[in-house]
């Protein structure tokens, strides 16, 4: 479980490569050399943004925190994350993917943006 991040990201106008993205394609790789069954999954773009709706900048773990005390809708949505992570029959809440190739997880960030 890891977040997709987005390929680019703007500043001042200009569009960047973001070196966070590069990380998939060594978790995919990582993921591969399991010697036992695994799912490999991607929040898009995000953790905070795929599970309580937001984009948070800082405080995260402050701010995911008070979103879980105040809405219970998240809170299903983990379980449901959970669930997926533990059981893999079970099917993956919306704002996660399941992905194999870099491609496919830059398909998949495209369409939901």
């Amino acid at each position: 479980m890891h977040d997709s991040d987005r390929p680019v990201y703007l500043k001042d106008g200009k569009e960047y490569a973001n070196p966070a993205w590069a990380h998939s394609e060594s978790i995919r790789g990582e993921m591969a050399k399991a010697t036992s069954a695994t799912r490999l999954l991607a929040s898009l773009p995000n953790f905070e943004a795929a599970y309580l709706g937001e984009e948070v900048k800082s405080d995260k773990p402050y701010n995911i925190l008070c979103c879980l005390k105040k809405e219970s809708a998240p809170i299903a949505k983990l379980s449901q994350l959970l669930d997926a992570l533990t059981d893999f029959t079970k099917a993956v809440p919306a704002g996660a993917v399941q992905w194999t190739s870099t491609d496919q997880l830059r398909n998949m960030l495209e369409e939901k943006a």
